[in-house]
């Protein structure tokens, strides 16, 4: 560490120097004093290792430790400005000279994670904390109102790419509303099953809820595949024109063209025995009432073909009429929403 950040953040103080007073009662977050755990008799707790500095203005007693920090960090927060005045202005929880006493319910370890964050220096740039860091910066600045540092938690955790699960999580615990849109339709288009301990978390109601859903979407992406697949099927486009000899007969096998000139026709009259006259076909006549009848046949069982994949079709589409455009497109966003607005997943940002 420079000597820069040492003046700035101060000595470790130690232990005996951190004890508070026995005869001191600190000051709780609903404004009662409180007296236990001070007497001899009790065991003095340990001073943070990392925030307890000795020339720190407010002590915060935890359940396992103290953190002794400077009063300028704790000033934005709307809880602790008032009781810090107001342990100051009682002469049975201030002694001048000696550190504000505040006792708290929350875990050191959120204390001490919001710490790294308030006593990080701007000028080493736009750090990156982890999750855990700032979902416990989002949990004292929201219990202790400083809206600028829950802001700032938010926007960081927005930046991590948690998984919806987690955002449903830190949505239910610090409601944040505009996060439950994504995170629901996220974990009800994927493709993974819900975990136990997804299960969990979400409760009774609202698996049920993602369940339906989930199982609706899956029936929706089966119906869009096979309508996108019809589209693209040549048999769909018999079904509104029906095919006639004459829209093929310049096409061969697969669609090839046939060339546009034949053999010429050697057909000839001829007399027989008894002087009577008849056509004696080319190869060509010979064989061209077969293959008109043989592709009149193949045409009919192509029409039918199509009208049966049509019908398939229609079923498909009728089970989607509200998500199925015209076109055969089915739409996402669409679909979702509708269906996490009637299941009322998503709170409503008024709510707050």
């Amino acid at each position: 560490m420079s000597t820069k950040s040492e003046s700035m953040r101060g000595t470790p103080i130690s232990v005996h120097a951190m004890a508070p007073s026995d005869s001191e009662p600190a000051l709780t977050l609903d404004g009662a004093r409180d007296s236990k755990g001070r007497s001899g008799s009790c065991p003095v707790k340990p001073p943070h290792p990392e925030f307890s500095f000795i020339d720190g203005s407010v002590e915060i007693e935890t359940n396992d430790c103290l953190f002794r920090v400077h009063e300028f960090q704790l000033n934005n927060f709307t809880v602790f400005s008032h009781l810090i005045k107001q342990a100051r202005g009682d002469p049975s929880c201030f002694t001048f000279g000696e550190p504000t006493k505040i006792l708290c319910d929350q875990s050191s370890t959120d204390f001490a994670n919001t710490f790294r964050v308030l006593y990080t220096s701007g000028v080493t740039g736009s750090l990156v904390f982890s999750a855990s860091i700032l979902r416990s910066t989002l949990r004292i600045a929201t219990v202790y109102n400083y809206p600028g540092l829950r802001e700032f938690a938010i926007a960081g955790l927005e930046k991590l790419g948690l998984s919806a699960i987690e955002r449903i999580q830190l949505s239910d615990e610090f409601l944040l509303p505009s996060w439950e849109k994504s995170a629901f339709t996220e974990l009800c288009r994927r493709p993974d099953p819900i975990t136990p301990s997804e299960a969990q978390l979400l409760g009774v109601d609202r698996l049920v809820e993602v369940a339906r859903i989930r199982e609706a979407e899956q029936h929706r992406k089966f119906a869009s595949t096979l309508i996108e697949s019809f589209k693209k099927h040549t048999l769909i486009k018999s079904s509104s024109e029906a095919p006639a000899i004459a829209k093929f007969k310049d096409k061969g096998p697969a669609g090839k063209n046939i060339p546009a000139s034949l053999p010429n026709c050697d057909c000839k009259v001829q007399e027989d025995k008894d002087k009577k006259q008849f056509v004696a076909k080319c190869k060509q006549h010979e064989v061209a009432p077969q293959i008109l009848t043989e592709c009149q046949s193949l045409l009919k069982e192509h029409s039918k073909l199509a009208d049966g994949v049509n019908e398939l079709g229609k079923v498909i589409f009728s089970k989607h009429p509200s998500n199925v455009n015209t076109a055969g497109g089915v739409s996402d966003a669409s679909f979702l929403e509708t269906e996490l607005n009637k299941a009322s997943l998503i709170r409503s940002s008024a709510n707050n």
